[in-house]
């Protein structure tokens, strides 16, 4: 089972904005948008995130790739029915697990 966290909702019923926006659904979108705390919406979808990320596990046989994918790249893959995993803490937390490290060449 999934549980899914609301981000942000918008109420775009005519009830809803036309006693102080009449017919201007945009204004009511506009002032939303103006009184949004994006710190906290921020906030809220890195806990979202986090939630939705799994520990990296593998055996001595796997490679892994994926740990330089961001978590949005991650969760879009994941959407789309892609068995992939992000790790957690990003490189820091791949070096802190003791994870072999190589020189990237350019």
């Amino acid at each position: 089972m999934t549980t899914l966290t609301s981000q942000a909702a918008l109420d775009m019923y005519e009830n809803a904005y036309h006693p102080d926006f009449g017919a201007a659904a945009g204004r009511y979108v506009d002032a939303l948008m103006e009184n949004v705390n994006w710190t906290r919406v921020y906030e809220r979808y890195q806990v979202a995130v986090e939630a939705t990320s799994e520990p990296l596990v593998s055996t001595a046989d796997d490679r892994v790739y994926g740990h330089e994918v961001e978590r949005s790249t991650a969760m879009r893959l994941h959407s789309a029915g892609v068995d992939v995993k992000f790790l957690r803490g990003g490189i820091d937390g791949w070096k802190a697990e003791g994870r072999p490290l190589a020189v990237k060449h350019v």
